[in-house]
């Protein structure tokens, strides 16, 4: 059956892989692997807590973090119940955030840590904020009126087993019509772009992308690190659960080549610039065994916002990789 909304995204592909490894995440020297069972286990228990909060379709939800694991499962758990989900890096210009701000009303915010959360008040002209998580609590800092995401998880499937069904009929309740997700960006005229995404949407963008990128199969694995919450590096993650491959994250840009060598990856999803950036690690043209190499040895295709000039493309190409751009996500803004 073809899905037509997250929700039915989610329960398809759990029901197909169930106990598979999805992701794989660094904790300290190892990694940690999350089955699809675990993956939607956390993502109900997100899901569960909005709904204790009073969050309901329709609301919006902010989210200031870098793109990461607990960010994607947060996005999933708003989609689960018809929520809005409106994502932004830390890094974000605060003019953009700023401009966004006066069109949005929100009933949560979700920061990466208690900086970033003083940043994002500036902004709000002293309006009080009801419900804030922070995915970072590093260092057991004082959270003030924040509450950490490990403890949200912990309410979170304390109020799964309190709703038990009622998740699922309010999950089964959303339509392809309901809006998903809201993108911003700006023009380079300085002028704001505001972009509704439905469920439809996200849904028909991933078949046109998956489409593009047949070569891809559910036995393959990615690897990426794209901090930033722009359009590519936001719903990548998300065609990655549509094709149901294991999802792999670096932690940093620094540990970038010492991860992919453990993870061993047969995609890399990385932006034009960051291509330029790995391949700047090598002076002159490197060997076909050498780029291999760099990315891990297994690599066999780059999935990219935009394709690199016509040199860096060939040399890829000569080292027998596939080099793809996804058009289909840059449009969304079109």
């Amino acid at each position: 059956m073809k899905e037509k909304t997250i929700p039915e995204l989610i329960e398809n592909r759990t029901k197909k892989y169930g106990g598979k490894i999805l992701f794989q995440r660094k904790d300290g020297w190892s990694w940690k692997q999350v089955t699809w069972l675990d993956f939607e286990n956390e993502v109900k228990s997100i899901a569960s807590f909005l709904i204790g909060t009073g969050f309901s379709c329709g609301d919006s939800a902010i989210i200031l973090s870098p793109n990461k694991l607990e960010s994607l499962l947060t996005d999933i758990a708003i989609h689960l119940i018809g929520g809005i989900s409106i994502s932004f890096s830390p890094k974000e210009n605060p003019e953009l955030i700023n401009h966004a701000l006066k069109d949005t009303c929100f009933k949560l915010v979700f920061a990466e840590d208690k900086d970033t959360l003083t940043s994002f008040r500036k902004l709000l002209d002293g309006k009080r904020l009801e419900n804030i998580v922070l995915f970072s609590d590093s260092n057991n800092q004082n959270l003030g009126e924040a509450i950490s995401y490990k403890t949200l998880i912990r309410l979170g499937m304390i109020k799964k087993k309190q709703i038990g069904d009622n998740l699922t009929c309010i999950s089964k309740s959303v339509s392809p019509e309901h809006v998903a997700t809201v993108l911003f960006k700006s023009s380079p005229e300085g002028k704001l772009i505001k972009v509704q995404l439905t469920h439809e949407n996200l849904i028909n963008t991933l078949i046109a992308v998956s489409e593009r990128l047949n070569f891809i199969c559910e036995e393959d694995q990615s690897f990426s690190y794209l901090p930033s919450t722009k359009v590519f590096e936001k719903l990548i993650n998300y065609l990655a659960i549509f094709l149901g491959i294991r999802i792999s994250m670096a932690e940093s840009r620094n540990s970038f080549f010492e991860d992919i060598l453990e993870v061993k990856p047969t995609i890399v999803f990385e932006t034009k610039k960051g291509i330029e950036q790995i391949l700047a690690k090598i002076p002159g043209e490197p060997s076909k065994k050498e780029l291999k190499n760099l990315f891990g040895g297994r690599i066999k295709y780059i999935v990219t916002d935009s394709l690199p000039d016509t040199q860096i493309t060939n040399l890829l190409i000569k080292s027998d990789l596939t080099v793809k751009d996804v058009p289909e996500l840059k449009s969304i803004f079109d």
